[in-house]
């Protein structure tokens, strides 16, 4: 990427196989889903911050079911890990989907989301 003069990387995230497949992954993989099945993307920024000197490193993390202190504590070592080549894309996560792998039955309201 960086070869190709490109400026950065953005890893999207989605906490849940969409309901667009049915909720069902078997689904999502078969149809070949986009985001039906990914890396988590620290993970992945971590790696690319080591083999990259100039490229930009893009990640979502939902800011409603992460606690705020580990976001900054992963933000905070990938932007040692990358010199500061590290951003953040904030997100209050999409759907009912996700909520469930969190252990609650619904997706917050939009203000409740936001309260956090």
């Amino acid at each position: 990427l960086e070869r190709g003069k490109f400026d950065l990387l953005f890893l999207p995230d989605g906490l849940a196989v969409g309901d667009s497949y049915g909720d069902d992954l078997r689904t999502g993989v078969g149809l070949g889903g986009q985001g039906a099945v990914a890396l988590e993307p620290a993970s992945v920024i971590a790696t690319m911050a080591a083999v990259t000197e100039h490229l930009g490193l893009g990640a979502t993390i939902s800011a409603t079911y992460y606690p705020p202190y580990h976001v900054a504590r992963v933000f905070a070592t990938l932007d040692q890990l990358s010199g500061g080549r590290v951003s953040w894309n904030v997100v209050t996560s999409l759907n009912d989907a996700e909520a469930r792998n969190f252990g609650i039955d619904q997706h917050l309201e939009h203000d409740a989301r936001y309260d956090r």
